[in-house]
């Protein structure tokens, strides 16, 4: 299953004054960081909805101000609650609509050991359950569905199907 580190387990609490200030300032970027790791504790502490409902505020504010590298480590953080909740096909849609944008940041997961190594986790958990060939289709269906889409966010929401004649996902210097 999908675990974040140890240290995740602390709770949401620490962050509770600095998600009030935010709202109170209406400042945004700071807000959805805070979401993002109350995100990342409630996984940690297996409260799936909650982190879902952390991490789809922390995506939706990091979108609205077009910050891919915020927007990635969001997608990151609901594709691991979508494993930690048993959803394979949403895990393998949020992980390509993740990689699409990871594929124009340069090193995988900007490098961080344990995002690496959370993400190999989900993406291995969900091949299992759905076998490679439907994991494939259904990653390439998020690697392909715009960020702008209505809801991105659910399987099958504006990807292009892949014919027989598609190319794998991600620029070619990706490395896959």
């Amino acid at each position: 299953m999908c675990r974040l580190a140890p240290q995740e387990r602390r709770g949401t609490h620490r962050w509770t004054p600095i998600r009030a200030d935010c709202d109170r300032h209406s400042e945004q970027w700071s807000r959805a960081f805070a979401d993002y790791m109350c995100a990342r504790a409630e996984l940690a502490r297996g409260r799936v909805q909650a982190a879902f409902e952390h991490g789809r505020a922390s995506w939706d504010a990091k979108r609205r101000l077009d910050d891919s590298l915020g927007m990635a480590v969001a997608l990151d953080v609901l594709g691991a609650a979508a494993a930690a909740d048993g959803d394979a096909r949403r895990t393998a849609h949020l992980l390509g609509l993740a990689q699409q944008l990871w594929d124009t940041l340069g090193a995988p997961r900007i490098g961080v050991a344990e995002w690496i190594a959370t993400r190999r986790t989900c993406e291995e958990q969900a091949r299992l359950a759905l076998g490679d060939d439907v994991y494939t289709i259904v990653f390439q269906d998020g690697y392909r569905t715009r960020q702008d889409a209505p809801d991105p966010l659910a399987p099958g929401s504006g990807g292009t199907p892949p014919s027989a004649n598609s190319p794998p996902y991600g620029p070619p210097w990706a490395g896959r």
